[in-house]
């Protein structure tokens, strides 16, 4: 590396700039060289992952961020910590759900709107918005939640449902394959094991030197 080394000191501030797009993507980090990195929000989705106090919530209030300011884009939210972690983006909501309950009601309703725009191509506007849809806590849903936010992911990207669920406990049991695989991206902030890392990014990454166990700042 030359020079001073972009990922010491002081966090960078997000840009002022706000996002005039959703096509344009989230703005979210810099890489070891300093340059920008921006999430793919349009037919894009991704599981986030990372021990408590790593920066998950941080990550998904980037994504939250860009999805508000875009005017083509809406924001939902499912956070079953009773609203604590994405509590501030709430009252920017179009729709958020806290309990179980409510959470099952949100995906069924997503789903109808999915039904309702059909396989087509959808081009955000501001009349028909991409839908960025948050969900804090993956492993707190029930077993028929999960199978229902498998087939948005599955099946929501053509019409514009973008999907980013974060966990603190990437276990197997509680994530299943059939789900992790479908998402677009997986990336993870510091985890407490290696096993743990492949369960976010993909099974052998962690052999391969490909893994977040040995990430030890927040934030990285």
């Amino acid at each position: 590396t030359e020079g001073a080394d972009p990922l010491t000191g002081p966090a960078r501030p997000r840009p002022d700039t706000a996002v005039a797009t959703v096509a344009d993507g989230a703005p979210f980090a810099v890489d070891e060289n300093g340059r920008p990195v921006v999430l793919p929000l349009v037919e894009a989705s991704g599981l986030i992952g990372g021990r408590p106090g790593a920066g998950k919530s941080v990550g998904l209030s980037l994504i939250a961020a860009a999805a508000v300011e875009a005017p083509d884009a809406v924001l939902w939210a499912v956070d079953l910590k009773g609203g604590v972690e994405l509590g501030p983006w709430l009252p920017a909501t179009t729709r958020a759900a806290t309990t179980n309950t409510a959470a099952a009601d949100l995906f069924a309703a997503l789903d109808g709107v999915m039904t309702q725009r059909g396989a087509r191509k959808l081009v955000p506007t501001a009349d028909e918005p991409l839908i960025v849809l948050l969900v804090d806590e993956l492993a707190e849903l029930e077993k028929d939640q999960l199978a229902q936010l498998r087939r948005l992911v599955s099946l929501g990207r053509a019409p514009g449902i973008s999907i980013w669920a974060a966990t603190q406990r990437p276990s197997a049991d509680l994530i299943p394959t059939s789900l992790r695989g479908l998402f677009r991206f997986a990336f993870s902030f510091p985890i407490k094991r290696r096993r743990d890392s492949d369960v976010i990014l993909g099974d052998g990454w962690a052999a391969d030197g490909v893994d977040a166990s040995t990430l030890k700042a927040p934030g990285q």
